[in-house]
């Protein structure tokens, strides 16, 4: 049986402000987050029902990049 219990994202640059409520798992946050290094992160979360699931970020999560003006970043998938 296959269970999704995490999201790995990765970012195009260095982030900050990322917190595990970030990424929703049907409109319900992840519940951990494991920083894997500056643009990469690790969401846990508990497995969802079987079924098709959405995944989706928070609104207003904050997530900037680390450049001086901290422009808003939005993550590319990597693994699931």
């Amino acid at each position: 049986m296959l269970e999704l219990n995490h999201v790995t994202v990765t970012f195009d640059s260095n982030v900050q402000g990322v917190d595990a409520s970030d990424l929703l798992i049907n409109n319900e946050p992840a519940t951990n987050l494991l920083v894997l290094s500056p643009a990469q992160y690790q969401f846990n979360f508990p497995t969802p029902s079987t079924g098709l699931v959405q995944i989706a970020w928070a609104p207003n999560h904050g997530i900037t990049d680390t450049a001086p003006l901290h422009n808003p970043s939005m993550g590319a998938w990597v693994d699931l």
